[in-house]
């Protein structure tokens, strides 16, 4: 409770505080718009996949944004970024991200910013 004096909910430990909220939402989002064979990239690889079958679209590829980094093949690409999903080796891909790109949606929890979602065209790229 202490912390909530020094700063807002969410800002000093978001990996505890959001964890994964908000990633069910935007996963729905994405799977009601994404086009066929289209890349989900976070680093919440296996809750995305979760959601993505329940959606019923199994023709989607989740992947790690630390791990695996974004397709360099021309695909339609989707990011979802989670700040208590920030990595030292995801860091440098979410900042071009942010400074590129507008979010394509974002999805907040109790008020807190939860998740950005980007969506990459061959244009973006």
């Amino acid at each position: 409770m202490a912390g909530a004096l020094v700063g807002p909910r969410g800002s000093l430990f978001p990996d505890d505080e959001l964890y994964d909220a908000g990633v069910r939402e935007a996963v729905a989002a994405v799977a009601s718009q994404a086009a066929q064979g289209a890349v989900v990239c976070s680093d919440s690889v296996s809750v995305v996949a979760e959601y993505l079958r329940e959606a019923g679209r199994t023709d989607l590829q989740s992947r790690s944004i630390a791990h695996d980094g974004l397709p360099m093949q021309p695909v339609e690409t989707w990011v979802l970024v989670q700040d208590g999903h920030t990595y030292f080796e995801n860091a440098g891909v979410i900042d071009q991200l942010r400074h590129r790109l507008r979010p394509w949606r974002e999805i907040a929890a109790a008020g807190v910013p939860a998740v950005q979602v980007f969506r990459l065209t061959a244009r973006e790229r």
